[in-house]
């Protein structure tokens, strides 16, 4: 299926490119071939899985715990996902959504199946991911932006949830090297 789909939007690129660009003889045969790598490299990123192929894990699971409900609880997890950098302990949660840090963290379990705590490490995995998989940032940069801090606390949720290394991570999967 996935082969089919990259073909699929390789093809069209491929049409694409004829139509509107159109090389004329004077075409040089290394610019043909950067536009054969940038096709490929369009279709591949435009290749998403609702479950991965092969057994792999599904690594995103912080999605399947958003709050069922709009409440205050599913619009922090908005909030948490866009302010990954920041302090998220259960304390500083807490208090954004003005109750105690034990009510909270009764609440959010109860609302979306995982602790708070929990919640956002996946989060904060899930974002490093992606920035592995797509990015060229340094493995340090990564768990800064990411909200891990630094690259030791980075490498140790990698393995405790993935049983990789970041850079094991992005060597296996990082988006350009697949195919």
């Amino acid at each position: 299926m996935k082969n089919t789909i990259r073909a699929t939007v390789s093809l069209t690129l491929s049409a694409w490119q004829r139509a509107v660009a159109k090389p004329s003889e004077n075409t040089r045969r290394d610019e043909t071939a950067a536009a054969r790598r940038a096709r490929h490299d369009v279709a591949q990123d435009l290749v998403m899985f609702l479950r991965r192929p092969g057994g792999q894990s599904q690594f995103s699971r912080y999605l399947l715990n958003q709050a069922k409900n709009p409440s205050p609880i599913r619009d922090l997890q908005s909030w948490i996902l866009e302010h990954l950098a920041r302090d998220l302990s259960v304390e500083k949660l807490a208090n954004r959504v003005a109750m105690s840090p034990r009510n909270f963290t009764r609440v959010f379990t109860r609302e979306t199946g995982a602790t708070p705590a929990k919640y956002v490490e996946e989060a904060r995995l899930d974002a490093a991911r992606q920035r592995l998989e797509q990015g060229s940032e340094g493995i340090e940069q990564v768990a800064a932006t990411t909200g891990f801090g630094n690259s030791l606390n980075l490498r140790r949720v990698f393995e405790r949830n993935l049983q990789l290394t970041p850079t094991e991570y992005r060597h296996r999967f990082c988006a350009r090297t697949l195919a």
